[in-house]
């Protein structure tokens, strides 16, 4: 995340006519998901889930059939495939056969990947002092964060939950294999209550090292009483 941060404050890596992050301006199923649901639907597009993609067979110098796990261990064939699956899922779907086709896709194999995964706090209030995303460059995890409030166009109050939540606070952790700081262990090797506790304290009383207009590291330290609902 560092890197990426650096790389958009020089202007690298993200266009021209982005900032340093880009959100959405709503929950992801309600900005993205949803309406794109909708619009495939209406082409006549049908969704069908509780499968998995086990083998892309060839024949005749491309992919014929998908070979998916059901209850029935179906094949589909179909006149064009698209693969839009994450990376390290893909890979395992290039066979021999499937790399005879195109070689080139056998370089896939040389990307790095790493877990990138995030946790929400819900808020009673919502606290002064963080206005865009904030990363934590001290903390082992690599944690950023950011107030929902500032970016989404909704009464928090009105539109969810019971009345009672007031702000998400929206935390991503992007090191999952340095030890943290509560219980000594990477966050891929803790229980979900022993990465929301390291990731809470983190960003209530996380010092920042330095400081960067094209990196803004926050060092709020959010009151006792404001605990997560």
């Amino acid at each position: 995340m560092g890197e990426a941060f650096l790389l958009a404050g020089l202007g690298l890596g993200l266009g021209a006519d982005g900032g340093l992050a880009r959100m959405l301006d709503a929950p992801t199923n309600e900005a993205w998901i949803d309406p794109w649901v909708r619009h495939l639907r209406d082409r006549g597009v049908r969704f069908e889930v509780g499968q998995a993609v086990e083998a892309l067979e060839t024949g005749g110098g491309r992919v014929r059939s998908v070979r998916v796990v059901d209850a029935a261990g179906r094949r589909r064939s179909a006149d064009w495939f698209v693969c839009a699956v994450p990376v390290d899922r893909a890979r395992t779907l290039l066979s021999p056969d499937v790399l005879a086709l195109d070689p080139g896709l056998a370089t896939m194999r040389n990307l790095r990947t790493e877990w990138m995964n995030g946790l929400q706090f819900f808020l009673r209030r919502s606290p002064r002092g963080l206005d865009q995303e904030v990363n934590f460059m001290d903390s082992p995890w690599q944690i950023t964060a950011v107030l929902q409030s500032r970016l989404w166009d909704r009464d928090f109050s009105r539109d969810y939950g019971d009345g009672q939540v007031a702000d998400c606070l929206s935390l991503d952790v992007s090191d999952w294999d340095t030890p943290g700081i509560l219980y000594g262990k990477p966050a891929k090797k803790c229980t979900r209550a022993q990465i929301s506790r390291p990731s809470w304290t983190a960003s209530r009383g996380s010092t920042p090292s330095a400081t960067a207009p094209a990196c803004p590291i926050s060092s709020t330290r959010f009151p006792d009483d404001l605990r997560p609902s």
